[in-house]
């Protein structure tokens, strides 16, 4: 039995035994898409580790499916962070200014939705108590009703 995290391993590092940091991008990628399945599955959950570790090394690897209710914009970056060549994948400081813009994005529609988020008693008609602590951890903001 292989030890080696397969599932999160970049094709180069399992061909060439390479490690770069275009390989942890490789990596996270995957975690970005576990992060949004709320890794209630697996990686490659209906490849075995031997199987997929052939695959990867031949180039015939499939990338992971879109997961339910995942952003469009999300899924794009997962698979630009899972392109084939190195080259092509984005740096960590990139993806961080893109993720941020995103944050950014999402925080503005939601204030939008809900009105000012700092209103945390009509938050507490659409979430439970640890939902309202989470939302007001990220915000920074005092959830004594």
């Amino acid at each position: 039995m292989s030890l080696e995290p397969v599932r999160w391993m970049a094709p180069e590092s399992l061909k060439e035994n390479v490690f770069s940091t275009k390989s942890d991008i490789w990596s996270f990628g995957v975690v970005l898409w576990e992060i949004i399945t709320f890794a209630r599955i697996k990686p490659y959950s209906d490849v075995d580790s031997h199987v997929l570790r052939q695959q990867m090394m031949s180039g015939e690897h499939t990338i992971l499916k879109k997961p339910k209710d995942c952003p469009s914009d999300v899924f794009r970056i997962m698979k630009w962070c899972w392109s084939t060549n190195p080259d092509d994948r984005p740096s960590f400081h990139l993806l961080s200014d893109i993720l941020d813009d995103m944050r950014e994005e999402y925080l503005e529609a939601s204030e939008t939705a809900f009105g000012t988020l700092t209103d945390i008693n009509r938050l507490s008609v659409l979430y439970n108590e640890d939902e309202l602590n989470t939302i007001a951890s990220a915000r920074r903001i005092s959830t004594d009703l």
